[in-house]
């Protein structure tokens, strides 16, 4: 921990406890501890790369076009959770973001061999 941020390629994989206080404008102070797992994953952009299911344009301003192969579904959400859209298709789906608001929104794709969350920027 550095600078009050924990940094997880400098700590490495493994269990890690953070233990912290803090003073409030009283000069009370408290302590407390938080326990942070660092796994070894592959990177989202690791994979999506070894996926079968393509999105772009990304960034996008207008129409994003979902390709893979087969049957799949999709989840459109905002950045809260919210769900924007929901569908399913048959190789490749277009999704209209011409009346969203700019900004990132994720999208879940999943077919019968893959599932992908991916996040997808509106400009």
């Amino acid at each position: 921990m550095s600078n009050n941020t924990f940094d997880p390629s400098t700590g490495g994989i493994g269990v890690h406890t953070i233990n912290y206080s803090f003073t409030n404008a009283n000069n009370c102070t408290n302590y407390a501890s938080t326990t942070i797992t660092v796994d070894d994953c592959a990177s989202m952009n690791e994979l999506f790369s070894n996926s079968l299911i393509r999105i772009y344009p990304n960034p996008t301003k207008g129409i994003l076009h979902v390709e893979t192969e087969g049957y799949f579904t999709y989840e459109l959400t905002d950045t809260h959770g919210k769900v924007i859209k929901l569908g399913e298709s048959n190789e490749e789906a277009f999704l209209h973001f011409e009346k969203l608001d700019i900004g990132v929104y994720y999208i879940k794709i999943i077919s019968s061999s893959n599932s992908v969350l991916q996040k997808v920027i509106k400009n």
